[in-house]
């Protein structure tokens, strides 16, 4: 459940979004480029912008225009990692692992040093019963990003699956102390693969 200030937050950032790109689209999309190129990640390109209202969008709960703006991302800028694996996020909490599954598989064929495309295909797989390629998937996230908090939880649950609860146990563990001030409790089974960029 989104508390009503947290809710507030969202609306505003979409509010804001919204009325930016509806004031000048080309001008908007221009400066965010050269924002992004200050800040060193000038391989956002134009549909970075979508991806990241679509984030918002799932965020407040809205999952109908998140994937509205994941669609539009992929259409102005089909070479944009993010744009599939939010989708994809966006696809594996609404149950459609398949859908989930191509959309990484494309961010991986685009991308194949992004972490977050295995740890949502790993998830994915895991979610149709196909651990022994779930667990291979989580594996490349960690070996591509040692320190993904997120892949090392979803692949304890994994593990848990076939019975080798040691190694679930050491996978818990070792999020745990990458992340000591979060709760305990909370290093059991993961929903999504965080939305980080």
């Amino acid at each position: 459940m989104v508390s009503s200030e947290k809710r507030k937050n969202f609306e505003k950032a979409i509010d804001d979004f919204d009325a930016a790109i509806a004031s000048d689209p080309p001008v908007f999309r221009g400066l965010w480029r050269s924002w992004l190129r200050v800040y060193g990640k000038s391989h956002y390109e134009l549909g970075f912008v979508d991806v990241l209202r679509g984030v918002i969008w799932v965020a407040r709960g809205d999952p109908d225009k998140a994937l509205t703006d994941f669609n539009k991302a992929i259409e102005i800028y089909p070479k944009e990692p993010a744009a599939f694996i939010d989708r994809g996020n966006l696809w594996s909490q609404g149950g459609e692992a398949d859908k989930a599954i191509a959309d990484y598989d494309q961010a991986i064929q685009i991308s194949p040093k992004k972490a977050r495309a295995y740890c949502g295909k790993g998830k994915s797989l895991a979610a149709k019963g196909d651990y022994r390629h779930a667990l291979l998937d989580l594996t490349l996230a960690i070996e591509l990003s040692p320190d993904y908090i997120e892949a090392y939880k979803s692949r304890g649950e994994v593990w848990t699956k076939p019975g080798e609860n040691e190694k679930a146990k050491s996978d818990y563990d070792i999020a745990e102390k990458l992340h000591p001030k979060q709760e305990p409790s909370s290093f059991g089974p993961p929903s999504v693969c965080a939305f980080a960029f």
